[in-house]
């Protein structure tokens, strides 16, 4: 396909799914009602264990309609990065990917206006996010909206991505492919897609906003939904957290290397890398050598680490710590550090 000649302002519309059987036939059928032209649509199930291919099958039987459709099933499960891989690298022939989950539901206008974002901001904008509705499991529309970025001029300062990871909503993301071409697959060890995008679209060009809600976003029944309902207090939960984190750092020194070195952002890098290592050593054990704790001193520093320290024994102290952050930055008012102290305190 990709040899062929394609034709002109061709989009790809991806949708992932693993296991959705209860919700893939609105993702599906919101991906066909798109009224943007020409569009392929790509519908790739990671081996799913229930009937989600069985609904897709359903969903496409009688279809007719303009857009090319092509289904991948995956012998195997191969995770969420993999999974994200193996279509960029196998299944997109155009130049602009809009992507959806096989929970959350597209707007018929959603790729029309995407690609009209990213069609004025060429060859610059490399990746666009949007607002989106929030949904209940059942599917009823509440009261809310969606975006992870307030202030739009945050993600496009490389300066801002080496200090901490800034993340686009990834249910209402879309990407030039140059994401891929430039810099090739991601750590497959690396779950958010949602965060080294927009960082390798900062790196080569930039990241745009769309205020206007062009997804339904099913809040609670994806990847993250059953993490975030588990049991907080675990050790186990904060570990994987801490992997995740150390696999993010690493990838986005790799992307870094590749494009634009610098010493001092490389060593942020590495300080960043570092600290995900000391804070996974301490939950697995608590206790360590003077060798160890000199080694991870001259990487992180002493503030650093007892910073970490303490954080780690209360993570309550660096909820309270970044929200009044966010107060004297100007981010968020006095009214929801109330709201956030009352939180706190009614769960003791």
């Amino acid at each position: 396909m990709k040899n062929c000649e394609k034709p002109a302002n061709l989009v790809t519309f991806v949708i992932f799914c693993y296991n959705q059987e209860s919700y893939i036939k609105d993702a599906v059928l919101g991906a066909l009602s798109q009224n943007y032209s020409p569009l392929e649509i790509v519908i790739s199930d990671d081996s799913s264990s229930d009937n989600t291919v069985s609904e897709i099958k359903k969903c496409l039987a009688d279809y007719s309609g303009p857009h090319k459709i092509r289904v991948n099933i995956n012998a195997c499960n191969m995770g969420l990065i993999a999974h994200i891989n193996h279509v960029m690298k196998n299944f997109v022939a155009s130049d602009f990917v809009v992507v959806a989950a096989g929970d959350d539901i597209s707007l018929p206008h959603r790729v029309e206006r995407l690609h009209e974002v990213w069609n004025v901001g060429k060859p610059t904008v490399k990746s666009i996010h949007s607002s989106s509705f929030i949904i209940n499991a059942d599917g009823s529309l509440t009261t809310e909206k969606k975006s992870y970025i307030r202030n739009q001029a945050k993600i496009n300062l490389l300066e801002n991505h080496v200090h901490e990871n800034i993340a686009v909503l990834g249910a209402a993301h879309a990407w030039d492919m140059d994401i891929f071409r430039v810099f090739g697959s991601i750590n497959e060890k690396t779950v958010n897609e949602d965060i080294v995008i927009p960082f390798r679209a900062c790196l080569i060009g930039s990241v745009a906003f769309c205020p206007e809600a062009l997804v339904k976003y099913r809040r609670g029944v994806g990847f993250w939904g059953p993490l975030s309902t588990a049991n907080k207090n675990t050790r186990r939960r904060p570990i994987r957290f801490y992997k995740v984190n150390y696999y993010l750092w690493l990838q986005k020194y790799h992307d870094f290397k590749l494009y634009n070195f610098s010493d001092t952002y490389a060593r942020a890098f590495k300080r960043r890398r570092a600290e995900s290592i000391f804070k996974i050593h301490y939950l697995k054990n608590k206790k360590t050598t003077i060798k160890k704790l000199l080694f991870f001193i001259k990487r992180i520093g002493v503030v650093s680490l007892v910073y970490n320290v303490l954080v780690l024994k209360n993570p309550k102290l660096m909820w309270v710590i970044e929200r009044f952050g966010q107060f004297f930055s100007g981010k968020i008012g006095m009214k929801k550090i109330f709201y956030f102290l009352t939180k706190i305190i009614s769960k003791k």
